[in-house]
């Protein structure tokens, strides 16, 4: 077991996604044991980076600047990740629209295309 198990934060998220999912909460057995196996995979994920940092860490670099310089990286991919999620979204809605101002005949010809 990983030493983040411990960590405050890592606990106030699990909660928060077993008061989201639980089934007695309205959720699914499946979708906690989904929602908890992706925040582990992410804390693993960051907890293997850490330890490769340490471990490959230059000595002319403090450890406290390798800290900070993940803690940034962290935040940088989490920002992007968002960024992804919305583009995608964005993207979706932008179609979704355009497709409903598009004349019946076109709609429907481009339906069909999709089927084939």
């Amino acid at each position: 077991m990983s030493d983040y198990r411990s960590n405050p934060e890592y606990l106030r998220q699990r909660r928060a996604l077993v008061r989201k999912h639980h089934p007695d909460a309205g959720g699914s057995d499946a979708e906690l044991i989904e929602a908890l196996r992706v925040l582990d995979d992410a804390w693993d994920r960051r907890a293997r980076l850490r330890r490769q940092v340490q471990e490959h860490r230059p000595s002319f670099i403090s450890e406290q600047t390798a800290d900070q310089a993940l803690d940034a990286a962290e935040q940088a991919v989490g920002v992007a990740e968002n960024l992804a999620r919305s583009a995608g979204r964005f993207a979706g809605n932008v179609r979704r629209t355009l497709f409903h101002k598009l004349p019946q005949e076109f709609r429907r010809g481009y339906q069909e295309g999709d089927n084939e």
